[in-house]
């Protein structure tokens, strides 16, 4: 049995859809013994992880944010009704609309909604017939949050078939964390716009000098947000990271002394990083942005604090609250640990989705 995912990036950057697919590819493998995965990537090449193939396609051009490979096209064309299934990940704009003219119609479908598309307007009206089709024909739609899918009107007509399924992760072992005067503070992810790293850095020039950042990702705001730092003159106080092995970066989460996000909107669907970050078990202060999934890893004045969105003011006052009590850091170190154990156990989660594709399978 041939099973096929698409997905727009795979390890070629921090990401979150690009973690989410590695997680559940990593534990379907052992049971399903084909399983490739295309991906866009910087050239033509093909990758053995966990006997599965991954199969890496060049960008030609980006059209409305959206790459855009005219050898994934010819693949597609020439191998999609070959499989079983077909596992999609959005948004990815390019890759419905090759199902949406090459799949037959007994292929089955499964999706997982990565987010709305928010910051995209234009393409998504014209997006939009495509990604309704293939929802209507979809056998499941999987959405990595409760809070996420229930605000959102893309997915509103499609409740019947949705389900949640959160990425897989491994748990590691509880953090004994040496409390020090010295407060490192973390962001792990895709560096763009809506993630408002902006805010962060100038919360940064707020606090005293005891507490430092570190940005670990790559992104086209990198240059700008390298920039912002020098303006400020925290140079010396806010490093960046990026192409860090995982190694490396399970590294940055065991040093760190608070985790924080900051994006502004619901771009931000879910935030893996921040799933990662409870595993480690840190304290989290985290934008109030309504209807994002980000909500899932924190519960306010429990595992950390909400802050007012956009505000460098609120961030550094509440960074500080957490910095300045080690009673407190302590109890919030706890507290999400236990959120992860309770909520994310990876049994339970990798239960799920071999359920979904056996039942997916069985209705032919």
């Amino acid at each position: 049995m041939k099973i096929l995912h698409i997905t727009k990036y795979l390890n070629t950057q921090y990401g979150g859809i690009e973690s989410y697919t590695n997680s559940i590819c990593n534990k379907l493998y052992k049971r399903y013994k084909e399983i490739d995965v295309i991906s866009f990537g910087s050239k033509n090449k093909l990758l053995i992880k966990n006997k599965y193939n991954i199969i890496f396609f060049p960008i030609n051009f980006i059209i409305f944010s959206a790459p855009i490979s005219i050898k994934m096209f010819f693949f597609l064309k020439k191998k999609i009704n070959q499989y079983k299934l077909v596992h999609i990940y959005l948004p990815n704009p390019w890759a419905v609309l090759l199902i949406y003219l090459f799949a037959k119609k007994n292929i089955k479908i499964v999706i997982s909604w990565g987010s709305d598309i928010i910051n995209q307007k234009i393409s998504k009206i014209f997006l939009n017939f495509f990604h309704r089709k293939l929802l209507k024909i979809s056998s499941v739609i999987m959405g990595l949050s409760k809070i996420y899918i229930n605000h959102s009107l893309d997915l509103k007509e499609f409740k019947y078939k949705l389900d949640i399924v959160p990425p897989i992760l491994k748990n590691v072992s509880t953090i004994n964390k040496n409390y020090s005067k010295k407060i490192r503070i973390l962001f792990v992810g895709r560096l763009v716009k809506y993630k408002a790293l902006d805010v962060l850095i100038k919360s940064i020039g707020i606090l005293p000098n005891n507490y430092s950042l570190t940005i670990v990702g790559d992104g086209p705001e990198y240059k700008n947000l390298f920039n912002l730092s020098f303006k400020y003159n925290l140079n010396d106080r806010v490093s960046f990271l990026k192409n860090i092995s995982e190694k490396k970066k399970s590294l940055e989460y065991k040093k760190a002394s608070i985790f924080c996000m900051c994006s502004k909107n619901r771009a931000e669907s879910f935030g893996i990083s921040l799933l990662e970050a409870i595993n480690y078990s840190l304290p989290l202060v985290v934008s109030n942005v309504k209807g994002s999934g980000m909500r899932e890893m924190i519960i306010n004045n429990y595992n950390g604090f909400l802050f007012k969105s956009n505000s460098s003011k609120d961030l550094a006052r509440k960074i500080k609250k957490i910095g300045g009590s080690r009673k407190l850091n302590k109890i919030f170190s706890k507290n999400s640990k236990n959120l992860f154990i309770k909520n994310f156990s990876e049994i339970k989660l990798s239960n799920k989705i071999i359920s979904i594709y056996k039942k997916v399978l069985s209705n032919d």
